[in-house]
């Protein structure tokens, strides 16, 4: 052996022979590797399963979609769950979503209608969507709450229980809260009430309704029960526009069958954007009508704060639109306009325009109509922001005998003409009025303006270019009107009567009834604001009495600023005429101008350049002037006409 190998040997003899102890070799077991699958971010699946003959599905997770089909045989479900139920064992649906996430939908489709003694309640579900027919049999209800939006193309019925659709637009997409179209029909049987609410999607873009009805033979309606409509547009920014609250459009209805009333509210958009509307009612066939109950429809203009936003009206009826109540229901309408935006043409309540000879309409069949309008804007230009405007053919009217009242209070902008209620126009020949049949009808209107600006012509009632404001039959008439007191500008009116449009003249008449005109002109305490009349009849303007009406008129000029020509009643121009048929005729006129001022020319009763007032048949014509009553002023006549002038107080 070598050298090298003895001593390998050796070393390996004296390790195995060792002494000291040594670790015993440990055989180890191969390990086992722990998997970590990856799921993909997979939660359980939507589910559905029938319990009893309830359908039950429940949403679990983000962005699911469902449909659930009837096709006569089956109920079938695809999509997120899946799964075929023999239609006949199906009496209930209930739709949840357990993980309140967003982004889900429920299509309700297929080819034969659904029809649930149980009813049907989907609670969490962004987006519903009926395309298929669904009834709720005998007492059962729908009942159907979405965070985003609902929309109904097909008829959805609920039982004697009701339906209820609440639509929340809460993220922020350009959606409507609940929308009806498509011809679909949202009702319940027997005296089942019917309430849906419409908030519009939180979206920068426009057209963000609350509650849409669109279509011809789209409706909400019921069978007897009561009807509740509420909307809200949505919107964001400073440039969404046209969000309106609730939009009645293009033949879409809203009514009440039986003696079921009908509560209509909307709100327009809190956007800098314009013309958010509270409630819009557009287009001939469009309605919101009962067949006996009353009927209220509520509206406020939206707009936002630091923004020109503008057009907000409360409540607007225009082009054929219609707001009506049958039987002896009564119609109540107010709106106020959007008081946040610097913009103009923000008008509580707006009725005008004809559409197929059809014009927009306020009116009863027999009850009483109450109308009330505030009109809006903000800022020191702001103008034209009306409390009630009746223009370009529309009319206001109660049958038989109903009453009919009107009350409008122009709006806070600095700019001028903020009419309290404004009556304007002819359209295709027919003039905007206000009416009865038979009953008594009140106007009322009251100017604005805002302190600390030069707002002017700020009047409380102006009848213009053929606007009308009557009574049929014995019905009276009374026209009451205040024009602005806060603008530093001139000429606010109590009450304006003026123009003629194809031979029509504004007018202010009755057909056999007592007609009573009273205005106070405005003006600004401790400026020089002048000719601020009480009562003007200009331009053709007429005011008379059918049959053996009376007709009497009082003005009181603005007494508060210290300008001139302050008049009481102003008569002016060819053709414009205070007169009757056959009843007696007072006039009585007192001149306004600030005590302790040289204020002047403040006319008790003025009529000059061809005005007229007169007395038809056996009728008495009593003339009263009280000149102003300023110290220093000169040429405060009492009664003045055509240059023929009587100091203090006169009577003819």
């Amino acid at each position: 052996m070598t050298g090298s190998f003895a001593r390998w040997i050796r070393n390996i003899f004296q390790q195995s022979h060792a002494t000291h102890k040594t670790r015993p070799i440990r055989h180890q077991r191969p390990r086992q590797q722990l998997w970590c699958e990856h799921l993909e971010d997979r939660v359980t699946p939507a589910t559905i399963n029938l319990v009893g003959n309830e359908l039950q599905l429940t949403y679990t997770a983000v962005n699911e979609f469902v449909t659930l089909s009837n096709n006569g045989t089956n109920i079938v479900a695809s999509g997120a769950a899946t799964g075929s139920f023999a239609t006949t064992g199906v009496a209930k649906i209930t739709v949840t979503d357990s993980s309140g996430t967003a982004g889900q939908s429920l299509n309700i489709s297929g080819t034969t209608a659904f029809s649930l003694s149980g009813g049907l309640n989907s609670t969490g579900v962004e987006t519903v969507s009926f395309n298929n027919a669904l009834t709720a049999t005998g007492t059962a209800s729908v009942s159907v709450t979405a965070p985003q939006n609902i929309f109904v193309s097909k008829n959805l019925t609920g039982g004697s229980g009701g339906v209820s659709l609440v639509g929340q637009g809460t993220a922020a997409l350009n959606t409507r809260g609940v929308t009806v179209q498509s011809g679909a029909i949202v009702s319940a049987t027997g005296t089942g009430a019917v309430n849906v609410t419409g908030t519009g999607g939180a979206s920068s873009a426009n057209s963000n309704y609350g509650v849409w009805v669109t279509g011809t033979g789209s409706a909400i309606t019921s069978s007897g029960g009561d009807v509740t409509v509420t909307g809200i547009g949505g919107g964001t920014g400073t440039t969404s526009g046209g969000n309106y609250g609730v939009f009645v459009t293009s033949g879409g209805l809203v009514s009440a069958g039986g003696s079921g009333t009908v509560g209509v509210t909307g709100t327009g958009g809190a956007t800098g954007g314009s013309s958010n509307s509270g409630v819009y009612v557009t287009g001939a066939g469009s309605a919101i009508t009962s067949s006996g109950g009353n009927v209220s429809v509520e509206g406020t203009g939206g707009g936002a704060a630091g923004t020109t936003s503008g057009g907000n009206y409360g409540v607007f009826v225009t082009s054929g639109g219609l707001v009506s109540a049958g039987g002896n229901g009564d119609v109540s309408v107010t709106g106020t306009a959007g008081s946040k935006g610097t913009g103009n043409n923000n008008i509580g309540v707006s009725v005008g325009g004809v559409s197929s000879g059809v014009p927009a309409t306020i009116a009863s069949s027999g009850g009483n109509v109450t109308v009330e309008g505030t009109g809006g804007g903000t800022g020191t230009t702001s103008f034209g922001n009306f409390g009630v405007t009746v223009s370009s053919g529309g009319l206001v009217s109660a049958g038989v005998n109903g009453t009919v009242s009107v009350t409008g209070t122009g709006g806070a902008g600095g700019g001028n003409s903020n009419y309290g209620v404004y009556v304007v126009g002819v359209t295709s020949g027919i003039p905007a009025t206000i009416t009865s049949s038979g009953g008594n009808v009140s106007v009322e209107g009251t100017g604005g303006g805002a302190a600390g600006t030069t707002s002017a012509a700020n009047y409380g009632v102006i009848v213009a270019s053929g606007g009308l404001v009557s009574a049929g039959d014995s019905g009276t008439v009374g026209v009451t009107g205040i024009g602005g007191s806060k603008g530093t500008g001139s000429s606010n009116y109590g009450v304006y009567i003026t123009g003629v449009t194809s031979g029509i003249p504004a007018a202010i008449t009755s057909s056999g009834g007592n007609v009573t005109v009273a205005g106070t002109g405005g003006g600004a305490a401790g400026t020089t604001s002048a000719a601020n009349y009480g009562v003007i009849v200009a331009s053709g303007g007429l005011v008379s009495a059918g049959g053996s009406g009376t007709v009497g008129v009082t003005g009181t000029g603005g007494s508060s600023g210290t300008g001139n020509s302050n008049y009481g009643v102003y008569v002016t121009s060819a053709g414009s005429k205070i007169t009757s048929s056959g009843g007696n005729v007072s006039v009585e006129g007192t001149g306004g101008g600030a005590a302790g001022t040289a204020s002047a020319l403040n006319h008790g009763v003025f009529v000059a350049s061809g005005g007229v007032v007169s007395a038809g048949g056996s009728g008495s014509v009593d003339v009263t002037g009280t000149g102003g009553s300023s110290t220093t002023g000169a040429s405060n006549y009492g009664v003045l006409v055509n240059g023929f002038q009587t100091v203090g107080v006169d009577t003819f």
